[in-house]
């Protein structure tokens, strides 16, 4: 993931990591499967000290309330189209979990065009969960749903403020007091040619 359009900012863990690894991260996104008890625990502890858990349904269940903010229902339907707040709806297909009416401390971040939450932020402890409807963050044409492509953009864009724009290449940044620095590394046989903000 070297080079995604966060730059190289990912660090993997396993689902063994123990709590003193996942409390030196400001976020965590989850994929794939996960040991359902010894890993939510850690999880649900990390948040709650002021971490931000993004993960999806599939991985998040209807016993996963206190989570996620909304009991998710064991069901599949269809968009055709999403939006993200009050912003116009943009046409995509994607199919998602239903979820029931979110608690007073959970905000619907994205929506179906009929109005279903299609992502959740729940505020748990000092951070938040934000909770994916879309099963494994996928789109029915690409591999990965506008919404949560979106959502990444914000919650990861928290942390990373940095765009590079221009041909793919290899990026990172780091911040000290008072400043931050951008490293562009181009491995490719052509000059690079881009914009960094």
């Amino acid at each position: 993931m070297g080079d995604s359009r966060w730059g190289d900012i990912f660090d993997v863990l396993t689902e063994s990591a123990p709590q003193e690894a996942l409390d030196q991260y400001r976020v965590v996104v989850l994929l794939g499967q996960m040991d359902t008890g010894r890993l939510k625990g850690r999880l649900e502890s990390f948040v709650r000290r002021g971490g931000v858990l993004v993960w999806c349904a599939g991985q998040a269940t209807p016993d996963d309330a206190a989570l996620c903010g909304a009991v998710l229902r064991p069901e599949l339907r269809v968009g055709r189209a999403w939006r993200w707040g009050a912003e116009a709806p943009v046409a995509e297909a994607f199919r998602y979990c239903p979820a029931g009416e979110p608690v007073p401390e959970a905000e619907v971040v994205a929506a179906t065009h009929s109005g279903d939450p299609l992502a959740l932020r729940h505020a748990v402890g000092e951070g938040a969960v934000y909770t994916v409807l879309i099963p494994w963050f996928e789109a029915g044409h690409g591999s990965l749903c506008g919404a949560a492509l979106r959502l990444f953009d914000e919650v990861i864009g928290a942390v990373q403020p940095v765009r590079v724009e221009g041909p793919p290449v290899q990026w990172l940044s780091t911040r000290g007091a008072g400043h931050r620095t951008v490293l562009v590394t181009n491995n490719d046989g052509a000059a690079w040619s881009g914009k960094v903000t």
